[in-house]
């Protein structure tokens, strides 16, 4: 927060400060009064944070000082960027009905920042203090018609009596957060309104919900928790280029996190929660990183800083100690980070999160948004873990800054009073259909594919609008005859045919001579359209084990990543009501891809059709069995079950196969 002080004073923190301690070695440069003031002096004091610079009017006349109160005030910046929202603002209009007018004593920029918001709110403003004429903002005259239960102050720079009740002294030019406490507290409102309404939808689903509490205050602390808080330790501090006192912070850090596990965050990702890979933004659950392994099943676990994995490595994290135990189950816990201030994300984000019937949602927080009984979301109460007294140390700073230790007996925590006996219970379903389908995907992405299928009309654009439209995904290596059968098939069958031919080159014949395979196999069939399969139809992106299927025949597959995309945001610009696959006697990934895709078609509401195999000289015709004659130098086999143009291309792989 950018504070101001006049030309005469030079003392600005309660102890002793000479004049030339400050660093007005930048005196050189200053700050000009002007509509853009507060952008460029935000900028400039992120470059100098220490700077104690020079305020001037347009004619260069000194009028004060200007410098950078930073710590603590992002709770008090967010809160009034959200009291900008139409929403906000009138529950702030209703629940303060009787206010008419905002009377606000002194400047600075969240004073700044509130004149802006209850302008914008239709308020009567009254502004005191010399330095708001620095802006053209005078005093108005009417402050005496309105009564005083009708006006709303706010001590931008606090007052003499609330200094002495937090303990300090009269010195004007301290912390103010306590001016600005009621953006917070309605924001609390804001956010207890959000919650309860968002929570409650999701248990009138059938969402499995669980709030875990965190104390806001540990009533017992450690030695190393209580001289963390006494000396101020911080993580962020430490990690802070401009931290003086390093060197000393460093032992307490390296004691509370494990100097091996700082060393590792700081080199894996440069940040405070555990570098890459460790959690999934919400609306983005491609590149899920927690294993090879693919998960049916997940645990979203929704919170702050100790969701995010502040200060700990993946593993050590409480996302990563949870996953261990919940990993022989089939689930996969995944992070997802929504500031328990932020109650506007918290409104839009919670209704992104897709959910199936077998998920389970943890909510981590310091505060019980619901009043006891009146909800049935259940709650552990993780205050008696804070509370003993022969624990380790297990935060610091706050209690959601945990380190290793804190997540590990969290999550044991978590695991037996609610995780274990949960997943035995949900495992009794029969089925794992969606309560809330969600969003898989971020707006970029979604916005990528968006142009994909814009892309995919213009090249079919001889399709007519309203018929009855199918689609085949088939990776074609090589284009057989039982690829023609099944296409020939389904374009009977509809009115248009979409063909995406996988463009992933991840297969022995190369992308390129696919495609041109099923073009020459198709070119027949006036209702059919070939088509390149893109980032996000069947590519390793969406369901990588598709491309590994050759060496890892007998692995667990998760497609539903890749069936969901498909669902969501291809089929339906498209106009896809039916998607038709080949039976697969051999294939076992292909047979649980098409399971799968069976049921989340349903889900919806697009057809599926399962074409038998068709033999020849009682063989089932499949592009594996044709690579395998290939390499065995069965030429003449081949060309049973396969057309003339895709005999041509294979010819040409002669050589990669000698290599092999």
């Amino acid at each position: 927060m950018i504070r101001f002080c006049d030309t005469e004073v030079f003392n600005i923190i309660e102890n002793s400060t000479s004049r030339e301690d400050l660093d007005v070695c930048r005196c050189s440069d200053k700050l000009i009064l002007s509509k853009d003031f507060w952008q460029e002096a935000r900028a400039y004091f992120e470059l100098y944070p220490k700077a104690f610079v020079p305020v001037v009017d347009r004619k260069g006349k000194m009028k004060g000082f200007a410098y950078d109160d930073a710590p603590g005030y992002y709770y008090i910046e967010d809160g009034l960027k959200l009291m900008k929202k139409k929403e906000a603002q009138a529950y702030f209009l209703e629940k303060y009905r009787q206010v008419q007018m905002i009377v606000i004593m002194d400047l600075n920029e969240l004073a700044w920042n509130c004149y802006s918001v209850f302008s914008e709110m239709g308020y009567d403003i009254c502004v005191i203090g010399e330095k708001w004429e620095w802006f053209g903002i005078k005093n108005k005259n009417n402050y005496l018609d309105y009564p005083d239960h009708a006006k709303f102050y706010i001590y931008a720079e606090g007052t003499a009596f609330t200094r002495i009740e937090e303990g300090g002294s009269h010195v004007r030019f301290k912390k103010v957060q306590n001016s600005f406490a009621f953006v917070t507290d309605f924001n609390q409102e804001m956010m207890k309104l959000a919650y309860q309404r968002e929570i409650n939808k999701m248990l009138d689903k059938g969402i499995s919900v669980c709030e875990c509490l965190v104390p806001d205050i540990a009533e017992k602390k450690t030695e190393l928790e209580q001289l963390c808080c006494r000396k101020r330790v911080s993580l962020e501090m430490y990690c802070d280029k401009f931290c003086e006192n390093k060197a000393e912070m460093e032992s307490y850090i390296f004691e509370m996190y494990g100097e091996k596990n700082v060393k590792a965050i700081l080199d894996e990702g440069g940040c405070l929660t555990g570098g890459k890979g460790r959690y999934v933004p919400i609306g983005d659950l491609l590149g899920q990183t927690a294993s090879n392994v693919s998960y049916v099943k997940r645990i979203y676990l929704i919170g702050p800083c100790i969701a995010d994995g502040y200060g700990c490595t993946a593993d050590d994290s409480l996302r990563g100690q949870l996953q261990k135990l919940v990993d022989e189950f089939g689930y996969q816990v995944i992070a997802l980070l929504i500031e328990s201030h932020k109650w506007d994300k918290w409104k839009e984000n919670i209704k992104k999160i897709p959910i199936r019937s077998k998920d389970i949602v943890l909510i981590i927080n310091e505060r019980k948004w619901f009043p006891a009984g009146k909800s049935s979301c259940k709650t552990i109460d993780l205050s008696p873990l804070y509370n003993n007294e022969n624990r380790k140390s297990i935060f610091c700073g706050m209690t959601l800054h945990t380190n290793p230790e804190g997540n590990r007996i969290i999550s044991e925590k978590i695991y037996e009073c609610f995780l274990r006996q949960e997943i035995l219970d949900l495992s009794q379903k029969q089925e794992n259909v969606f309560l809330q389908k969600g969003e898989l995907l971020q707006k970029d992405t979604i916005n990528d594919i968006i142009d994909y299928t814009a892309k995919i009309k213009r090249l079919t654009i001889s399709r007519e609008e309203h018929c009855k439209v199918g689609a085949i995904v088939m990776n074609c290596n090589p284009f057989t005859y039982g690829h023609k059968y099944l296409i020939e098939y389904a374009a009977r069958n509809v009115d248009f045919l979409y063909i995406f031919v996988v463009e992933e080159n991840r297969s022995f014949f190369e992308f390129q001579d696919r495609f041109w395979m099923v073009q020459e196999g198709t070119k027949e069939l006036s209702n059919v359209a070939v088509v390149p399969s893109g980032s996000w139809v069947l590519s390793y992106k969406t369901m990588p084990v598709y491309f590994e299927k050759e060496y890892q025949q007998d692995i667990k597959v998760d497609a539903y990543m890749d069936l969901e995309i498909f669902c969501r945001y291809i089929a339906p610009p498209l106009g896809i009501g039916t998607r038709f696959v080949g039976e697969e006697p051999c294939d076992f990934v292909t047979q649980q891809y098409n399971r799968q895709m069976e049921k989340v078609l349903g889900d919806f509401g697009i057809a599926f059709k399962e074409i038998p195999r068709i033999q020849m000289k009682n063989k089932i015709i499949s592009a594996s069995y044709v690579r395998q004659c290939m390499m065995n130098g069965k030429w003449e086999e081949i060309q049973d079950f396969i057309p003339k143009e895709s005999y041509q291309i294979c010819l040409k792989y002669q050589n990669k196969i000698s290599k092999l």
